[in-house]
C-alpha cells in the first residue's frame, strides 16, 4: 500500500524480539535496528563503528528528537485538559494556561478527593 502523504511510520518497540533473531546472524541491519530501539526505549545514545551507519544515525537522531518533543508537547495538553475537566467537575477554578497549572502543580488541590 503507497501512501504519497505519509513521510514517516511507525517501528514498533514489541518488534524487538523478531530483529534480536536477525542478530543471531550477525547482521549490520540488526545490530542497526537493535542500537535504534535501545535509544527509543532507554535513551542509550548509539555507537556505531561505520561511517555510513554513523551518516544515518545523525539523520535519523534528529527525527527522533522532534517526534519526542512532540509526543511529550501532547501529553503535556492532555493533562491540561484532563487536569482543567476535573476541576470544574469538581467546581474549582480551572487553569487558564499551561504554564499556570505546571506552577500550582503539586499544591495539594486535589487532595479532598
Amino acid at each position: 500500500m503507497k501512501n504519497n502523504n505519509k513521510s514517516s511510520f511507525l517501528f514498533y518497540h514489541d518488534w524487538k524480539a523478531i530483529v534480536e533473531i536477525l542478530d543471531n546472524d550477525k547482521s549490520p541491519l540488526a545490530d542497526f535496528l537493535l542500537q535504534l530501539i535501545n535509544y527509543s526505549e532507554n535513551g542509550v545514545i548509539p555507537s556505531f563503528s561505520d561511517d555510513k551507519e554513523n551518516l544515518c544515525w545523525k539523520l535519523i537522531e534528529r527525527q527522533f528528537t522532534r517526534n519526542i518533543d512532540k509526543y511529550n508537547d501532547k501529553c503535556l495538553k492532555n493533562k491540561f485538559n484532563i487536569t482543567n475537566r476535573w476541576l470544574k467537575e469538581h467546581g474549582k477554578e480551572p487553569y487558564s494556561s499551561i504554564e499556570e497549572m505546571l506552577e500550582n502543580d503539586g499544591t495539594g488541590q486535589f487532595e479532598d478527593y
